[in-house]
């Protein structure tokens, strides 16, 4: 089992790890959207603020966000 600080590494490192871990924190999936905005796949229910750092981190991330049109009313 690692430690959170340990966990916000590898996630830090590579977006993706987000999938193993079961119950990712806030600043977890966070940290993971904006290391690779296509983690965004391995977050459920992502919040708005999520969604626009995965887009923002590559803007083809649009085409798998359920609902785009959220992005618009986060600004």
């Amino acid at each position: 089992m690692l430690t959170a600080e340990e966990r916000m590494v590898a996630i830090t490192q590579n977006g993706y790890d987000i999938q193993y871990i079961r119950e990712p924190t806030r600043a977890e999936r966070l940290a993971a959207v904006k290391q690779n905005g296509f983690a965004i796949q391995y977050i459920r229910d992502p919040t708005a603020e999520e969604r626009m750092a995965a887009v923002m981190q590559n803007g083809q991330v649009i085409q798998i966000i359920r609902d785009p049109t959220i992005l618009h009313n986060s600004k």
